[in-house]
């Protein structure tokens, strides 16, 4: 019994070591915001000898926050982005005219910069626009993991 307890205990601070406050932050942030599109995760429980599960996102936010369970979500690259999925983002930006008060000419000076509608584009196609997958905050999803 001893022998499991240490084993945990090693369990326990190696994650405490892996996730930071911040990387915590950074992830509950985001998975409040895909909620909605509930998003496939991988779960682990570390309170029953780290058992690991796959589910859509749900009520076990609550354990994620009083870190009873770690999380990772399946998100896709932005380099997994389709060129029709491109053009639908693009779209989704909105023009915005800089400031330049010497031109004379200001069809020169607008620009294009995501919205709000843009960042929700991304969620719900369950892009990693955060860049999560390199931090191990997240996980790879397969090709068609989310195909409607």
């Amino acid at each position: 019994m001893e022998r499991t307890q240490q084993t945990y205990q090693a369990l326990q601070n190696n994650i405490e070591r892996v996730m930071t406050q911040k990387q915590k932050q950074l992830l509950l942030v985001d998975l409040c915001a895909r909620l909605p599109y509930q998003p496939i995760c991988e779960f682990t429980d570390t309170e029953d000898d780290f058992c690991t599960t796959t589910a859509a996102l749900g009520y076990s936010l609550r354990d994620f926050i009083a870190g009873k369970v770690l999380i990772k979500p399946y998100l896709r690259p932005m380099s997994s982005m389709t060129e029709e999925e491109k053009e639908e983002w693009h779209n989704t930006f909105d023009s915005v005219q800089d400031y330049v008060p010497e031109a004379d000419d200001y069809d020169d000076n607008w620009h294009e910069e995501p919205g709000i509608e843009s960042y929700d584009y991304l969620i719900s196609h369950h892009f990693d626009y955060r860049g999560l997958i390199p931090k191990s905050l997240a996980l790879e999803a397969p090709e068609d993991m989310y195909k409607n």
